[in-house]
């Protein structure tokens, strides 16, 4: 019996992250602000977890959220309508425009990639995420990639099987939180001037959760 309430409570999970990110995207502009709420909501131990979480984190940093969400749109848009009327005509000037949407896109997944965690963990302006966002990036490549890739996957597989791509959505963010939860770990350790082992000691103990942003 045990294992079908867990069963229950992972299905239940997936299809009310599911739907929570198809409504955004579908919407557009709250798709950051959830996005960066889910993010949140994986960070936290499974038997912890509360969907509420995630708008506990959209309302406590409503401000830089906002502010991340205009830039990302703006990038993601941009780039994607330029990719997709351009992709057709590789004559002239066109080359130059689909080159700059690419490299305009890569920016944006980056920052999709990075950005979450460092608003859930940090105090700081638009200018300071961006910059700690290219830290993060370099800062741990092999996790930043793996990240990168679980985005950009799911922009391919949206563009070609939709359909696909609804039923894997609930993913993303998953392997999205671990990768730069181990990379914001390494930061904040460094921070602290502790080793990551004794970070993740605090972590289970409840002391790093008393004052979570540095």
């Amino acid at each position: 019996m045990r294992g079908f309430r867990i069963f229950g409570e992972y299905l239940f999970e997936y299809f009310v992250i599911t739907l929570l990110l198809i409504l955004s995207i579908v919407l557009v502009l709250p798709f950051v602000p959830m996005y960066v709420g889910i993010i949140s909501y994986f960070t936290h131990k499974r038997n912890d977890r509360m969907l509420k979480d995630i708008f506990i984190t959209i309302k406590e940093n409503l401000g830089i959220i906002i502010k991340f969400t205009i830039l990302e749109v703006i990038i993601l848009v941009v780039s994607l309508l330029n990719i997709y009327f351009f992709m057709g005509n590789w004559e002239g000037f066109n080359i130059v425009i689909l080159v700059l949407s690419y490299i305009a896109l890569f920016i944006g997944i980056v920052f999709l990639a990075h950005a979450p965690m460092i608003i859930i963990g940090m105090r700081l302006t638009l200018r300071q995420l961006i910059f700690n966002c290219i830290l993060f990036f370099f800062g741990g490549i092999a996790n930043s990639l793996i990240s990168i890739l679980a985005i950009a996957g799911l922009m391919v597989l949206a563009s070609y099987y939709p359909h696909l791509a609804i039923l894997v959505v609930y993913f993303v963010p998953l392997i999205v939180s671990y990768f730069t939860l181990k990379s914001f770990r390494v930061f904040k350790a460094k921070k602290l001037n502790i080793s990551v082992h004794e970070l993740i000691e605090k972590e289970n103990k409840d002391i790093y959760f008393e004052d979570p942003k540095i």
